[in-house]
C-alpha cells in the first residue's frame, strides 16, 4: 500500500512540474484590456485601473518601451503578445513554472501617458499577494526613471 501512495505522490509531483509548462498562451483567451476587464472574486490577480492609473508625462510609446525594458528584466517573463499600446507578459513561478498573465495599456492622456495594468494567476485559488506586489514593484520602477 505504502508503495502505491508514493508512486502516486511521485506522479502527482511531476506532473506538477510538466503540466503548467506545456499549456498554451493563448493570446486569444490571455491578452485582456487592463481598462475592460472585471477581476475574479478569487484573491489571485490585481488590477491597477480607472482612478488608479498612474500617469506619467511622457508619450505612451516612451513609457511603453520603459515599460517593456522593466518587464524584460524579470525573470523567466515573456512577451506573450503586443499591439497597438497593449501587451501581455507571461511570468513563471521558480519551481512549478505556474504562469501569470500581466496585461499593460499604455493611452495617450492630456499630460502624457496613462499606464493600466491588469495582472492573474492562471493557477490557484490565491496567490499570496504575487500579482499585487509585482505591479507595484514594475510600477515604482517605471515612475522611478528619469523623465517620469
Amino acid at each position: 500500500m505504502l508503495k502505491w501512495v508514493v508512486v502516486v505522490a511521485a506522479l502527482l509531483l511531476i506532473a506538477a512540474l510538466i503540466v503548467p509548462r506545456a499549456v498554451s498562451d493563448d493570446p486569444a483567451v490571455w491578452h485582456a484590456d487592463p481598462r475592460a476587464v472585471t477581476p475574479s472574486d478569487r484573491p489571485n490577480s490585481y488590477l491597477v485601473a480607472d482612478y488608479d492609473a498612474v500617469t506619467l508625462p511622457a508619450p505612451p510609446g516612451e513609457v511603453l518601451a520603459r515599460f517593456d525594458r522593466i518587464a524584460m528584466a524579470e525573470p523567466r517573463t515573456e512577451k506573450l503578445v503586443q499591439d497597438d499600446g497593449r501587451v501581455t507578459y507571461v511570468q513563471r513561478s521558480a519551481v512549478f513554472g505556474f504562469p501569470d498573465y500581466i496585461s499593460v495599456n499604455v493611452a495617450p492622456v492630456e499630460d502624457g501617458s496613462s499606464v493600466t495594468i491588469f495582472s492573474r494567476s492562471r493557477f490557484g485559488h490565491s496567490d499570496l499577494g504575487v500579482n499585487k506586489a509585482r505591479v507595484e514593484r514594475w510600477l515604482d520602477k517605471l515612475q522611478a526613471e528619469p523623465g517620469s
